[in-house]
């Protein structure tokens, strides 16, 4: 499925966040982007044959800013995306565009001046970046690690590094959305409650990410990194030897190459540990993401991208060493409109399978 925050990543925010407005801008004013797009894949080929199906679905985001002067602003990020009711209630048939379901990702407001900002209200707190070199697929994996729909407060400090380098700081405290903004319309999403339990599901400020995000890191042109931990605390619910706070770090760099006039590069590595992965004690994950984008005259790409995922559960034979290998190639039409076709394998939980896919994906700024 496509990412969620890719699309609209906290780094971008944090990011915009510092650049002012004209000093003649008109207030308060309206601007935003809406991503809408549509996904095929056809599962050709599984050791579990019930997965063996197509499916098709559409996918929106709308993210509008109301900017009220020039250091404050609210924005956020509605979504409308396929539930997991759908592949439930379709086990053995092919899906097509349904129970979608539309929410409420990120609501918050901004105070933005010079190299600081500050933001309080629903948002994805900064943590991992693999899902940039991503081609179809190459986020499917990291998104088990991205922070999601979380209340609280955050800031941020750029800074310069180095004659070429600047760095960003970034640091939220927060918990899971217990609030009516975590409901759904259109498919019935059910509003989250403190009794679900779940890491971070405390309803006070006791979780939090730490970020530090670089561009041409030691002076090299392109080299950016991404240095972030989570410490997610133990639900409220969550009562018991079964359980424990989240704990987790990653390591990004995202290197572009010229390779001559007409051909660049991208390239990213990513390595994420997480101890007691969504609050479940002795449930460690960690990550390795590698991925490569070629871009030839600004419109064709061709992505190469691998992960590893180990899965590493004490006392039970939850055990396992799980992979993803795409690759797609695309084009950019230059009016917002970009078109993909690939291919992936994947080995989850002992099960292979071999899809093929494509996804259409249109942008417009408004």
């Amino acid at each position: 499925m496509p990412p969620k925050k890719a699309l609209f990543s906290f780094s971008i925010l944090a990011l915009s966040a510092t650049t002012a407005l004209p000093a003649h801008a008109q207030y308060p004013n309206v601007s935003g982007e809406i991503v809408v797009e549509i996904q095929n894949e056809n599962t050709v080929d599984s050791d579990d044959s019930t997965t063996e199906h197509n499916n098709i679905f559409l996918r929106t985001e709308v993210a509008p800013t109301i900017t009220l002067n020039e250091n404050i602003f609210i924005d956020g990020v509605l979504v409308l995306e396929p539930f997991d009711q759908a592949a439930t209630k379709n086990i053995d048939d092919d899906i097509f565009f349904q129970s979608n379901g539309l929410f409420a990702e990120e609501v918050k407001i901004n105070f933005a001046h010079n190299d600081y900002a500050f933001w309080a209200g629903k948002f994805n707190p900064a943590f991992g970046t693999a899902w940039d070199a991503r081609g179809i697929w190459g986020e499917d994996f990291a998104e088990d690690y991205e922070i999601t729909e979380k209340f609280g407060v955050g800031a941020s400090y750029s800074f310069i590094t180095g004659e070429k380098s600047e760095s960003t700081l970034s640091a939220s405290t927060f918990f899971a959305d217990t609030s009516f903004l975590s409901k759904s319309t259109l498919t019935s999403r059910p509003r989250t409650t403190l009794s679900d339990g779940g890491a971070s599901n405390t309803e006070d400020l006791s979780s939090f990410a730490i970020s530090l995000d670089s561009t041409n890191v030691a002076g090299i042109e392109d080299l950016n990194s991404h240095i972030a931990v989570r410490h997610l605390a133990q639900g409220d619910a969550d009562i018991g030897a079964g359980f424990d706070d989240e704990k987790g770090m990653v390591l990004g760099l995202h290197y572009t190459i010229p390779v001559s006039e007409d051909m660049a590069l991208e390239n990213i590595v990513e390595y994420v540990t997480i101890e007691n992965f969504e609050g479940i004690a002795d449930r460690d994950h960690q990550y390795v993401t590698i991925g490569t984008k070629a871009i030839y005259q600004e419109n064709w790409n061709v992505t190469f991208s691998y992960t590893a995922r180990n899965i590493d559960e004490v006392g039970t034979i939850a055990d396992f060493d799980d992979s993803l290998f795409q690759v797609s190639t695309g084009y950019d039409f230059n009016n917002g409109l970009t078109a993909e076709a690939g291919y992936k394998t994947t080995d989850e939980a002992g099960v292979n399978s071999n899809i093929l896919g494509f996804l259409f994906r249109y942008t417009k700024e408004f």
